[in-house]
Order: C-alpha cells, then structure tokens, then sequence
C-alpha cells in the first residue's frame, strides 16, 4: 500500500515539477501542496516542498517562501535538494548493467512475455508465482517458446541456450530478494495486488524499482 500512495504522489510532484521548467510557479505550487495533503506521509513530499519553496522564492512570495522552508527543514533537515535543486538523480539501480536482475510475480501470458523478452536481452530472471509449480510451468512454456524460434531459424541454437541459462524459478516470494527490479503481473484485482506490494517492500533493497503490468483493476 505504502508504494502504491507514493507513486499517486509522486504523479502529483512529477507534474509540478513539469510546471516548474515551464515557469507556471503558481501551478506547480498548486500541484506540490495537493500531493502534500493528500498523501501526508509520502517520501515524494520531499520533492513536493522544496518545490514550494523555489516557486515562492521565485515569485518574490518570501514570507511563503520561508514558512515553507521551515517546515521542510524540520522534517527533511539532510535533504538533498538543498545542493542539488530539482536536478533528477541517475536512476538506481543501472538498468544497462550486465549484472541486472528482474524479479516476475505472476506467470500467467503477461508474466512469461515479460520473462522471454528479459531473457533474451541477456537479463538474469526469476520467476515466482503463487501457484504450485506455475513458475516452474511457465519456464518449460517460455523455453518451448524459444525452441520453436530457433527451429525457423529466428535465433541460434547458442541464443536460446543463453536466454533458457536466464531464466530461474524461485519457490518463495522472498527468493526475490536480489532483485534490482520487480515486475507484478499477477491477477487484475486492486485488494490482491495492495496485499503484495507491502511484501515485497520488505524483502527487497531499499532501491529496486517495483512495477506493475496493469492495463485494469477491479
């Protein structure tokens, strides 16, 4: 759930920040302060009152501009926006590493699409699924997959060898744990998937990239 509530927030800082580059101050101040009451305890209210600060600054509002910087101090007294500014950080973790590793939950078509295209991009997978032996099913599936590309000529016998050496089954959603990026493609329902974010939160490292494969929810 915590996930869920920073990326809506993070929408939020995203557009104001959009505003910012486009000098709309008030905009993306306007945008900053309903992404701060509306998800009061998201990590992306960093960004979302340091943005009210410039944006005061910049329109000369300084008694604003210094209630904010109070409240932001308070509550982020290291914030690495004071040196930075809005500058965006590289993303973490590299995904043009070799050493790469993404994490699938759910291998229904969604997940073993994801799977096949990660593994022939030369990327570590593993696979999960709640379901006895579907992980291990959708290997088998995925493998076959690449068999029948290689019998017509598609791609080379030492292509599919090295996408198949890709591709792992992992029996508990804690083997995900070195995971740089997780993928959910489990079933298209907003309870289950609330349920599992939290989860994986608490196995992974602090900055792997939590996704969702998700054109609807119920």
């Amino acid at each position: 759930m915590k996930y869920l509530v920073n990326a809506m927030a993070s929408h939020e800082v995203h557009v104001a920040r959009y505003y910012m580059k486009r000098e709309a101050y008030i905009a993306a101040i306007n945008r900053a302060q309903t992404a701060i009451k509306t998800y009061p305890d998201a990590p992306a209210n960093e960004e979302a009152l340091f943005i009210m600060v410039k944006g005061y600054d910049l329109l000369g509002m300084n008694d604003l501009r210094d209630d904010a910087e109070r409240v932001m101090r308070k509550n982020f007294p290291k914030s690495e926006y004071y040196e930075r500014g809005l500058e965006r950080k590289p993303m973490s973790p590299d995904i043009q590493s070799p050493d790469l590793c993404i994490g699938i939950v759910g291998t229904g078509a969604m997940g073993r699409g994801i799977a096949q295209i990660a593994a022939q991009a030369g990327i570590r997978v593993l696979l999960y699924d709640a379901l006895h032996g579907a992980a291990a099913n959708a290997r088998e599936t995925v493998v076959g997959t690449l068999g029948k590309l290689a019998e017509k000529g598609k791609i080379t016998q030492a292509a599919l060898d090295a996408a198949a050496a890709k591709l792992e089954v992992v029996a508990r959603l804690d083997g995900l744990a070195s995971a740089q990026v997780i993928v959910e493609a489990i079933v298209e329902n907003l309870d289950v998937k609330k349920q599992l974010f939290p989860q994986l939160e608490d196995i992974v490292a602090a900055d792997c990239i939590l996704a969702t494969n998700t054109p609807s929810v119920r």
